[in-house]
């Protein structure tokens, strides 16, 4: 019932003519409704179904013919289509994939071995520039952020803008594996391009960065069109979000970055390859696709106009189609022409009234019935004239309507039931905040522009004028979303127009300005800092804050129950002088109190501090009363609080036994308290006050403190101090001096600073301390005599080792060889690929990585049974355990010994020396070997989780234990023998064979590790030797093994110092001295000690010395490092050993003492040396 008119017409006869347009009625929609109850038989159908069942026949017979050869030609045209687009899809996926291994190369650079937060990024850039000049794209380094740490499309730097690809490098950082954007801008130059996306590893295998490579449209176009893509077709690729990337044909740039077609989408969903027919531009095309993988979601397509496509397999069909088409033509003209002269009046006529009819109302522009051609028979002509009176009519109550509509301020508009709105006036507009155009283009849903907890209530509204009779509902408040999120706050009501369509219109009236008003107004009074109540003149509650509510204990209550009722229902026990004050304040009075005391129905009695005002209304009379209040129990208890707290701080600082002196930001003493007055020899605390700190100490540190206050008071202002304890020297008021212990805070009162030091008299510690030195020199001299008894045990125990290293050389040479084998061929295959495949050569480079890896782990195990010393307990996993020692015996046992290794599920890490361990377990493996019958048999190493209770076995305490087991079939033992094997020196072998060391060291290292040995022996067939050692504890109180090829993980990067390297091997030396300037270190190189103390005493600047332990001229690092430390005292020193059994425990120590010092085994990787470097400098 309300028209949107774009040009109204002016109202006319039937008789008046116009220029406009008229409206061709013959398009218009039929009326299914109108046409329902008409004979479904009309004249043109009896026509047209005569000639169909003349030609009908012979038709079906030539299609039949014609389908087969047609089938065979289509099933071909697919297949060269479909290869094409499989042919681009791989040339894509080989970019593509290109792209992936330069960045993953690039993203293995040592720059990038460093914190996120500080990388190398002169370096970065470099090796950036390098991949571009070989890819010809853009590459940039970006954080999770999205933040760029470079671009190569702008100078180092230089501002970066975020990357545009943010959403692909989270899902980088996410998975851990490269990934291809979607189209985007360059935040540069605002070109459109995509990005490959690849992770950049830290050492703990996590993601830290992103490196990005662009490839641009034009490049894909240039892939494109490269291939031979059919006659007028061409080849499209399309990223995951369904944009167009590139086209090889003229519409590149026009199509370049807008979505495919809805129907091609619909033709690839759920398919990695296929063919289908679509209108493209306007033309029909037959289009083949095919998925990269290298890009997920990314397709390739490749198009052929359906024209050349079918132009094979049309020209039998078109001789059958041409002669049915003009045998059908000719026969449907004739029979069209024989029914026109009958039907034409009759449709223009039916036509005109189903447009009227669908129009529902609105106002026609293009024409009228008075337009339509006038009719030959009398009848027709009668009822055309009728109609064009009836449009007169509604034309100009439609006008009137819809400036009635228009100008009304209450917001209407028209919807239907599926939410859409059709018409709004200028006020709905306005409270909607859309526009017309919106609303015309069907943009705009009543649900929408509804929030989320209003549609219940719309819904149910809408509902209930659908039931009423008169299709109306009451009205309710709600509120409307603009699409810039503001809301607008309505009285709305609908009324419905058509049920059976669901049409109705929708009244709104805006609440803004309104509810403006209520909001300023409870904000003020809820805000407000006291509790305020405003009453009418009969004390009734108008307004309330929430501070009122609770300071008055009316929790129970809301603002809202509370207005209307009077005050005196709500305290009715309020004392009579309250009632007083009430009357006096409505009289005129304004009254307040900075104290009073408010009973509670409790019992309790608070203090109040108020005012009470009388407000006015605009005839100038009393409307009421203003009360503001306040509660001033608790800040006048803070207030005593405070005051009896003050007194317990003085008495405190008064009784304590330290000294505290309290002094201002110049240095003047504030306060002291009486110990602090009795250290330094004063009478009492007026004698220090207001005098400088300086008189506390001696002349020239008074000097020195001074200074220190000065450069404070200019660039530390701000700085909190906390110093910890120091010893210091005091002078007393006498001018004698004693040593003391001081530390330090500040705090701000106000725009001040203070700080305060508290202070110990050290005389009586001093003393105690030189007592304490006596006693340590005594220990020293017991420990060193411990010392020499201990090497002697621990030379039988290397001897041992030695007898088990002997027999395990041959099988350790085996794996050495192999490491050697591997490292020469892949350097070698790395020197012939490094010109023409960088991507091989590197393959190679990591592969001879993985061997010095090999190779290291090689010497570790043979270092780790010819290493000295006490025993050094650490967790250990019994499976991976027995896993390394079978790796070392099965070279060294052969073929002959059928070696095994068993570990029961769930046995949990046990606690002890690793290395001694292994050799154990390697001379056990032995004996057990020596006694298999000719040396063929089996060998069994197992591990269990076993619990000792109840003394078994007899020497250990209850508990959890893990029992390793060495199990042979050998010959056994007989029982007179088994009670002798583990005296030191026993042996059941030939002479020469074997030292009687190895059960007893088996089973002195079982029980000093907590543990027990057990055997089990039968002659004839087989010993059981099994050692029982304790299970780890969560938290090991023993000691603990420090790695001594620490990465460095987490250390700082800080770079750019003086390094002097020793090393006698040229080729280490040289190129540990290129690693190091990769961190812009400073190497000075010395092939020898005595080059490099030569170069320290000409005055070389070093910041740390890294030198070899084993060098020619008969001085070797430990020596080396003595006499630099002569020259340098402190010189921070890093000693480089393959063996550091090598080097005496006492040479370690002292050199340790001696400054900072590091011990680093080889091999190792520059990352190490570099944490190791950072570490000494830094602490």
């Amino acid at each position: 019932m309300f028209e949107t008119m774009a040009e109204p017409m002016v109202p006319r006869n039937s008789d008046t003519t116009t220029s406009a347009d008229p409206v061709d009625f013959r398009s218009s929609p039929i009326d299914n409704r109108a046409a329902a109850g008409l004979p479904r038989l009309r004249l043109r159908g009896l026509l047209v179904g005569l000639v169909l069942a003349v030609l009908l026949p012979s038709v079906i017979l030539g299609v039949v013919a014609t389908s087969r050869a047609v089938s065979d030609e289509i099933g071909a045209a697919n297949g060269r289509l479909t290869d094409t687009a499989q042919a681009l899809a791989l040339a894509m996926d080989q970019e593509i994939a290109t792209q992936i291994a330069s960045l993953s190369v690039f993203a293995e650079s040592p720059a990038f071995d460093m914190r996120p937060a500080s990388p190398d990024v002169p370096a970065l850039y470099a090796q950036a520039l390098r991949v571009v000049e070989r890819l010809g794209a853009a590459v940039n380094v970006v954080n999770r952020d999205g933040t760029q740490l470079l671009n190569t499309r702008r100078p180092l730097g230089a501002p970066l803008p975020p990357t545009p690809t943010r959403e692909t490098v989270e899902q980088v950082f996410a998975t851990g594996r490269p990934a291809v954007s979607n189209l985007v801008v360059g935040m540069e130059d605002g070109r459109l391009a995509a990005t490959t996306v690849v992770p950049v590893f830290g050492s703990d295998h996590r993601v830290i960065l992103a490196t990005e490579i662009a490839f641009e449209v034009e490049k894909v176009r240039d892939l494109l069109k490269a291939a031979a893509v059919p006659n007028g077709g061409f080849a499209s690729v399309s990223d995951a979000s369904g944009v167009i990337v590139a086209r090889s044909d003229s519409l590149h740039q026009t199509m370049v970055g807008k979505p495919i077609s809805l129907e091609g989408a619909r033709a690839r969903e759920g398919r990695a390859a296929g063919i289908f027919r679509a209108a493209t531009n306007g033309v029909e095309r037959v289009s083949a696709f095919h998925k990269l993988s290298a890009a997920p979601g990314w397709t390739l397509v490749v198009s052929q106009p359906t024209v050349t496509f079918d132009a094979a397999w049309q020209q039998p069909l078109l001789v059958l189609g041409g002669g049915t088409v003009l045998a059908f033509v000719v026969s449907i003209v004739l029979a069209s022409l024989a029914a026109r002269q009958i039907l034409g009046p009759i449709r223009r006529l039916g036509s005109y009234a189903r447009v009227v009819a669908a129009a529902d109302g609105a106002i026609l522009t293009g024409g009228t019935a008075g337009t339509l051609p006038a009719a030959r028979i009398a009848e027709l002509e009668i009822l055309r004239r009728g109609f064009a009176a009836a449009e007169a009519g509604l034309r100009r109550g439609a006008q009137e309507m819809h400036a009635l509509f228009q100008a009304s301020p209450i917001g209407i508009a028209r919807f239907d039931g599926r939410g859409r709105i059709h018409e709004a006036n200028q006020a709905m507009l306005r409270i909607l905040g859309v526009s017309r155009p919106d609303i015309e283009a069907g943009l705009i849903r009543w649900d929408e522009r509804t929030p989320p907890e209003f549609r219940g209530v719309t819904e149910r509204a809408f509902a209930q004028a659908m039931a009423a009779a008169d299709g109306c509902c009451l009205a309710f408040e709600k509120e409307f979303i603009r699409p810039n999120g503001t809301r607008v706050p309505v009285l709305n009501s609908f009324a419905i127009l058509d049920r059976e369509t669901a049409m109705a219109a929708a009244f709104a009236v805006d609440l803004t300005e309104l509810r403006s008003k209520d909001a300023r107004f409870q904000l003020f009074v809820d805000r407000a800092p006291a509790g305020i109540a405003m009453f009418d003149a009969e004390m009734a509650y108008i307004a309330v804050s929430e501070r009122f509510l609770s300071d008055y204990g009316l929790t129970t209550d809301s603002t809202e129950s509370l207005i209307g009722r009077c005050h005196y229902d709500v305290f009715p026990d309020i004392p009579e002088r309250w009632r007083e004050i009430h009357r006096r304040v409505l009289a005129g009075e304004t009254l307040s109190a900075s104290e009073d005391a408010f009973p509670r129905a409790d019992g309790r009695v608070d203090s109040v501090r108020w005012e009470m005002t009388p407000w006015y209304q605009a005839d100038r009379t009393i409307g009421g009363a203003l009360l503001f209040s306040e509660v001033i129990t608790e800040s006048k208890a803070s207030r005593e609080a405070l005051a009896e707290g003050e007194a317990r701080l003085r008495l405190l600082l008064d009784t304590v036994m330290e000294g505290i002196i309290l002094a201002s930001e110049d240095g003047k003493i504030v306060s002291a308290n009486p110990a602090a007055t009795r250290m330094f020899g004063y009478a009492s605390e007026a004698e220090l006050v207001g005098r400088p700190l300086g008189i506390l100490m001696p002349a020239a540190d008074a000097a020195r403190h001074g200074s220190y206050l000065a450069k404070h008071r200019v660039a530390d202002q701000a700085k909190a101090v906390s110093l910890p304890d120091r010893e210091l020297i005091g002078r007393r008021k006498d001018g004698s001096e004693f040593a003391l212990a001081l530390s330090v805070s500040s705090f701000r009162s106000g725009d001040t600073r203070f700080f305060t030091g508290m202070l110990r008299d050290m005389t009586e510690r001093k003393q105690a301390e030189a007592t304490e030195r006596h006693a340590e020199e005594l220990e020293r001299l017991v420990r060193a005599r411990t010392r020499d008894l201990e090497e002697t045990q621990a030379q039988l125990v290397q001897a041992a080792k030695m007898e088990a290293l002997g027999r395990l050389a041959s099988g350790m040479a085996h794996d050495f060889n192999n490491v050697l084998q591997a490292l020469e061929s892949s350097v070698t295959l790395a020197r012939r690929r490094l010109g023409s495949n960088p991507i091989a050569a590197a393959s190679a480079l990591r592969i001879a990585a993985s061997s010095v890896a090999r190779g290291a782990a090689v010497t570790n195990r043979l270092l780790a049974f010819a290493r000295r010393g006490e025993l050094s307990a650490t967790v250990v996993e019994p499976a991976w355990l027995l896993e390394d020692v079978a790796q070392l015996l099965r070279h060294t046992f052969g073929p002959a010994v059928a070696l095994s290794v068993e570990s029961g599920a769930g046995v949990p890490p046990l606690f002890a020396d690793r290395g001694q361990l292994e050799m154990v377990l390697v001379n056990l493996a032995n004996n057990a070997r020596d006694a298999l019958r000719q040396g063929v048999g089996k060998i069994h190493l197992a591990a269990a989780s076993v619990a000792a209770s109840g003394g078994v076995p007899t020497q250990l305490a209850p508990g959890n234990y893990v029992r390793l087991s060495v199990v042979d079939d050998g010959m056994g033992m007989a029982p007179d023998i088994l009670r002798h094997v583990t005296e030191v020196f026993f042996t059941t072998k030939p002479e020469g064979k074997g030292t009687g060391l190895g059960l007893s060291m088996a089973r002195g290292f079982a029980e000093q590790s907590g543990g027990a040995l057990t055997i089990e022996s039968t002659p004839g067939k087989g010993t059981a030797v099994s050692l029982w050692l304790p299970v780890a504890p969560a938290e090991p109180e023993g000691l603990r093994l420090a790695e001594e090829n620490d990465t460095g993980e987490g250390a700082p990067s800080r770079r750019g110092k003086a390094i002097l390297l020793v090393d006698d091997e040229p080729a280490v030396r040289s190129v540990l001295a290129e690693l190091l300037g990769e961190y812009d270190h400073t190497v000075s190189e010395a092939a020898d000690a005595a080059s490099a103390l030569a170069r320290l005493a000409a005055g070389l600047a070093v910041d740390v010395v890294v030198t070899d332990f084993a060098m020619p001229g008969g001085m070797d690092g430990i020596a080396f490092i003595k006499e630099a430390r002569r020259l340098r005292p402190g010189l921070p020193v890093l000693l480089v050993t393959g063996h550091p059994g090598e080097v005496s425990s006492a040479d370690l120590a002292e050199a340790a003492k001696a400054g900072r010092f590091a011990v680093l085994r080889k091999p190792f990787s520059v990352k190490t040396l570099e944490a190791r470097v950072v570490a000494l400098l830094h602490g």
